[in-house]
């Protein structure tokens, strides 16, 4: 009987003993969350601080016309929080990458962006513009009297990706050291669609002719212009008095500038060449055999 009971004690206390140690775990518990609430709640209140408060940004390297709109996508990451909790707004937390892909994207003009903070309540955003490579004129271009391509209608710049990101202004075009390019049918730039931001062609495409046209001038065939027309076939207008150069990207474009280069040289050195009248073209699409004609 003794035996039973001290058993039965036994089982009392230790179910006693293991409903304390739970007890107390969870006021340990309880007590560890409330403090890390409190921190949490202390920490909140600081990031929303006038004292650091993000009060100014300031804008490097940008034109202008485009730093209202760089000023509004950096401020509009600024406005919300993280979590509900933490204010975006705080110059030690504020969501730099976001902030850096919203300028980005503020303008087709930007290439690059760094954000730095500059004193307190400052940032300071410097961005560089892109460079043009080349114009890109959506419309066939007109015949000038010494029969020349000359831009009909709004023309643009792009990168060197065919990006467009800005107008061209027409007045350049007489002084203009860029390769002008004529695409007529492009979707984006002919159709009504949005041209500033839209690709003239495909990078490839745009890439590739951009080295054959840079490939000519680097033999001395002073290319100006290129006509884009259907099936890949390229009008490349090159020299004073102009000569036509007829390509086809179906056909390895650095193999033509091989043939074109070869065929130059040889033209401008030989007694032939010299004497010659000035050519009307020269036609690179069919393999290694080159055809021109001069002007009679």
């Amino acid at each position: 009987m003794s035996s039973a009971t001290v058993n039965r004690r036994g089982y009392r206390q230790s179910e006693r003993f293991s409903r304390k140690r739970l007890w107390r775990s969870a006021i340990g518990v309880s007590a560890g969350a409330i403090s890390i609430a409190s921190w949490l709640f202390v920490a909140s209140g600081i990031t929303y601080l006038p004292y650091f408060k993000i009060s100014s940004i300031d804008i490097y390297g940008a034109d202008p016309d485009i730093k209202d709109r760089i000023l509004a996508a950096a401020s509009g990451t600024l406005q919300g929080d993280y979590m509900g909790m933490f204010s975006e707004s705080n110059e030690w937390i504020y969501p730099e990458n976001r902030m850096v892909a919203a300028v980005a994207s503020s303008s087709a003009m930007i290439r690059t962006v760094s954000i730095s903070r500059a004193g307190r309540g400052t940032l300071s955003i410097s961005v560089t513009e892109k460079r043009p490579s080349a114009i890109v004129c959506p419309e066939l271009p007109d015949t000038s009297r010494d029969g020349s391509p000359q831009p009909a209608g709004q023309c643009y710049f792009a990168d060197e990706n065919g990006l467009i990101f800005e107008p061209a202004d027409l007045d350049s075009y007489a002084t203009s050291s860029y390769v002008t390019y004529y695409i007529p049918g492009s979707v984006g730039l002919s159709d009504g669609g949005s041209v500033i931001g839209s690709y003239a062609t495909s990078t490839a495409e745009f890439v590739n002719l951009g080295s054959f046209v840079s490939g000519c001038r680097n033999a001395g065939i002073q290319a100006f212009a290129v006509l884009f027309k259907d099936g890949g076939q390229y009008e490349i207008y090159a020299g004073d008095p102009m000569v036509v150069i007829y390509a086809d990207d179906q056909a390895d474009l650095g193999k033509e500038l091989s043939n074109l280069k070869a065929f130059w040289a040889n033209m401008s050195s030989s007694s032939a060449g010299r004497t010659e009248k000035p050519l009307d073209y020269i036609d690179l699409r069919y393999g290694d055999n080159v055809f021109y004609r001069s002007s009679q």
